[in-house]
C-alpha cells in the first residue's frame, strides 16, 4: 500500500522502526503508568489509541507527518496492550497459576488472534483494499474498547492466593 504511494522500502522501513522504538520506551515507562493509573484506564485509552491509529492510517497514509503519528501510536496499539494483558494475567491468576495464565494469554492472544487476524485481514484486503482493511481495523477496536468498558472491571476483583 505504502509502496503504491511512493514510500520508498527504505522510509517503510524507518516507519515501522520509529513503532518499535515508541513500544520500547513505553515499555520502560509502563511501571510508572502502572502505578498511576489503573489497568483498565491504561487499556480502554490503549484501544482508543489504537483505533485513532488505524484511521490514520485508512484516512491520511499520503501524509507523512500523520503516518510517523500513526506508528508512535504503535506503542498503545500493542505495547501498553500487551502489558495490560500481562498485568491482567497477574491480576486474575493466583502465584501458581501465573504460568498457565501467560500461556493461555500467549495462545489466545498471539496464537488464535494472530491467527484469526491475518485470516480476517487477508479477506478484507481482498474485499475492500488496504483503505477498507484500516477501517475494519479502526471500528474493531472501538469494539474491543466498548466491549471493556462494560466487561473489565480487575479493580473489582479480588483474587485468592
Amino acid at each position: 500500500m505504502l509502496q503504491d504511494l511512493g514510500y520508498s522500502r527504505g522510509r517503510i522501513g524507518q516507519l515501522w522502526a520509529v513503532g518499535v522504538v515508541a513500544e520500547v520506551l513505553l515499555f520502560m515507562l509502563m511501571p510508572l503508568l502502572f502505578r498511576r493509573f489503573t489497568l483498565r484506564r491504561i487499556m480502554l485509552l490503549s484501544l482508543l489509541l489504537c483505533s485513532i491509529r488505524w484511521l490514520l492510517i485508512a484516512i491520511y497514509p499520503d501524509r507523512p507527518a500523520l503516518l510517523l503519528l500513526a506508528q508512535l501510536l504503535h506503542a498503545a496499539s500493542f505495547g501498553s496492550l500487551h502489558a495490560v494483558g500481562i498485568a491482567l494475567v497477574y491480576h486474575y491468576f493466583s502465584h501458581a497459576t501465573h504460568g498457565r495464565g501467560q500461556a493461555l494469554f500467549a495462545s489466545a492472544g498471539f496464537g488464535a488472534g494472530g491467527a484469526a487476524g491475518a485470516m480476517l485481514s487477508g479477506l478484507f484486503w481482498d474485499v475492500w483494499g488496504g483503505q477498507g482493511t484500516f477501517l475494519a481495523a479502526a471500528l474493531i477496536s472501538m469494539l474491543a474498547m466498548l466491549l471493556a468498558l462494560w466487561w473489565i472491571f480487575p479493580e473489582q476483583i479480588k483474587r485468592l492466593d
